[in-house]
This record gives structure tokens, C-alpha cells and sequence, in this order.
């Protein structure tokens, strides 16, 4: 596996792990819980195309 890959999915992991700690540590609604995996699939998101981006240079 490709380093900037292997970073792209540690910190989309990170993010999602953080998000939902962060979360759940203070509401534990089913909608709180959605938007934390949506904000942190949004950060692998872009963790993921910023990694494609620096790899294609």
C-alpha cells in the first residue's frame, strides 16, 4: 500500500473515530450519531482526493 493512501485512510479512520467520540460523549441521539459518520466520511472524502491530487503531480 502506497504511503499517501495508508494516510488517507488513517485519517479518515482518526476523523471518524473522533467525531463520534466527540459526539456520542455528549448526545447520543440518532441524528447526532449520522452527522458524526457523515463529517467523518466527509474527511476521508478529502483526506482520499488530496492524496489522488498529490500522487498525479
Amino acid at each position: 500500500m502506497e504511503t499517501w493512501r495508508l494516510f488517507a485512510w488513517t485519517t479518515g479512520l482518526l476523523l471518524i473515530w473522533g467525531t463520534l467520540v466527540s459526539v456520542l460523549g455528549y448526545d447520543l441521539s440518532p441524528v447526532s450519531i449520522v452527522f458524526a459518520a457523515a463529517f467523518g466520511m466527509l474527511g476521508f472524502y478529502l483526506s482520499n482526493r488530496l492524496t489522488d491530487r498529490l500522487n498525479d503531480e
